[in-house]
């Protein structure tokens, strides 16, 4: 063994080589353990013959240590080359979901499907956020209004891999939109008025009614005006299911009006107009009704992963509505079962369904 070699294990032992030193060297000691292992193949186990030098215990130490010193070097290059992949993917995600507001997009398309496909129920409480490895979270709570009170009855998870939701897990309570019936329905449903009549007195309903015939939103709200319920949902008429089928079922593909419209925060095509002046313009509402189906429509595969519906077919349903205009058949009210009860003699409602009922909260 040289004078430098052996001056090189020194400083190796005493640390003073630097990294491209240290490597070369680790390099030649592999190399000196496979000779070693070959001659011992070889000649046998006595090395005392060969290289008496390689084989004390100096070196063997100086040996053990690069080689644990060098496993130790890789272990923190790899966890570093993680945690720099880490850093870096988050930084993406958040600039994707950040990217032309994306995320705020998101958010505004899960809560208009829930308002317009599911009766009387909300989002609430609701939060996104996203991810490292360019995934979203999404959580909310769902609502609906029954009396004065707003409560909660499910929540919805969601999560995202860029633009695509990779799972959800909407589940409503009943099948709500069975409680309608369209005037061009032969079939009919069991109305529910002796179910009010059993109701105790003080006990506020939620209630699904359906109507004689079609009507405007402008008619709707004259029929409602001045009552002591307040009306939470619309149902509207969205064209046969089958294109040139007279003898269509609507609600095999519901949609509807929230009374409340949904606050798109993503969105300024509302020109300023308050939720105020929607709720009170039957024309403002209608054009706000139709630019949601169209968001909604633009993604159309995060809509159909909420719904509880196989297929909207929104392309023919928004086409159907622009075409003929907004026509209502049903409505969800809610109020004291008194009020809900008079109806029954109203000739405009053909059948009520009763959802849920609770103790009064009626001011």
């Amino acid at each position: 063994m040289s004078d430098d070699f052996k001056k090189k294990l020194d400083d190796y032992a005493e640390g003073k080589l630097s990294s491209e030193e240290e490597m070369e060297l680790n390099r030649e000691l592999e190399k000196m353990e496979q000779y070693q292992a070959y001659i011992e193949e070889q000649v046998g186990p006595n090395k005392n013959n060969i290289d008496p030098e390689l084989n004390n215990k100096r070196q063997k130490e100086i040996l053990k240590k690069g080689k644990w010193k060098a496993r130790f070097q890789n272990a923190i290059t790899a966890l570093s080359i993680l945690v720099v992949i880490t850093i870096l993917c988050s930084f993406i995600t958040n600039v994707f979901y950040a990217w032309g507001d994306r995320g705020a997009v998101y958010d505004d398309v899960i809560e208009s499907t829930i308002a317009l496909t599911e009766p009387n129920l909300r989002v609430t409480s609701k939060s996104f956020s996203p991810n490292s490895f360019f995934t979203m979270n999404w959580s909310g709570e769902l609502a609906k209004e029954i009396g004065n009170d707003v409560e909660t009855i499910n929540k919805l998870d969601m999560k995202f891999l860029l633009h695509s939701p990779i799972n959800f897990n909407l589940q409503t309570k009943d099948d709500q939109n069975s409680y309608f019936i369209s005037p061009n329905d032969n079939e009919t449903l069991r109305n529910n008025w002796g179910k009010l009549e059993v109701l105790p007195e003080g006990t506020v309903v939620e209630a699904y009614i359906s109507f004689d015939q079609f009507y405007t939103t402008a008619q709707v709200f004259n029929k409602l005006k001045g009552k002591n319920y307040r009306p939470v949902w619309f149902a509207v008429n969205s064209g046969p299911k089958t294109e040139g089928d007279n003898n269509y079922k609507v609600n095999n593909n519901p949609i509807g009006m929230p009374f409340i419209p949904v606050k798109q925060t993503s969105s300024s095509e509302s020109g300023g107009i308050s939720s105020q002046e929607i709720i009170n313009n039957p024309d403002t509402r209608n054009s706000k009704f139709i630019q949601t189906l169209h968001l909604i429509k633009d993604y159309e595969h995060i809509a159909e992963g909420i719904s509880t519906y196989p297929s909207f077919n929104l392309e023919n349903i928004i086409r159907y509505i622009e075409e003929h205009g907004v026509n209502i058949y049903g409505a969800v009210i809610t109020g004291p079962k008194k009020e809900i009860l008079n109806l029954q003699n109203e000739d405009w409602v053909s059948t009520v369904q009763v959802g849920e009922a609770r103790l009064w909260n009626w001011n």
